[in-house]
């Protein structure tokens, strides 16, 4: 494909591809066609670094208005009051996943903390 959009075809039979080879010439192109769609991909870098750990930040507070959705001690209470995990991530309207992933946070804090 040129720069102006042109597509070359070639139209080959069955042998001519079974003797084509990479680099042949194959004569005159048979029709040249527009281009019907081109996309033109733009280089978006990604961030690094301290900015994208300050993007990540900028996100969850923008999420989470900069809060945790349930503080360790609220969770101890509810489980107490005999609700499941997947009843109290109901009830902040959090994944599941959300609560294991607090959990682990928390146990991780408590195993620095000895």
């Amino acid at each position: 494909m040129s720069l102006h959009g042109d597509v070359k075809v070639w139209v080959l039979t069955p042998e001519q591809m079974a003797a084509y080879k990479p680099g042949m010439d194959l004569g005159p192109p048979h029709r040249i066609e527009k281009v019907k769609y081109m996309q033109i991909s733009t280089f978006i870098p990604i961030s690094s670094g301290e900015e994208h750990r300050e993007r990540v930040r900028r996100g969850h507070k923008n999420r989470t208005r900069g809060r945790k959705a349930i503080t360790e001690q609220q969770y101890k209470e509810l489980r107490r009051n005999g609700l499941a995990d997947h009843e109290i991530a109901d009830k902040f309207g959090i994944k599941p996943r959300t609560l294991r992933h607090y959990q682990a946070l928390w146990r991780k804090k408590e195993s620095v903390r000895i």
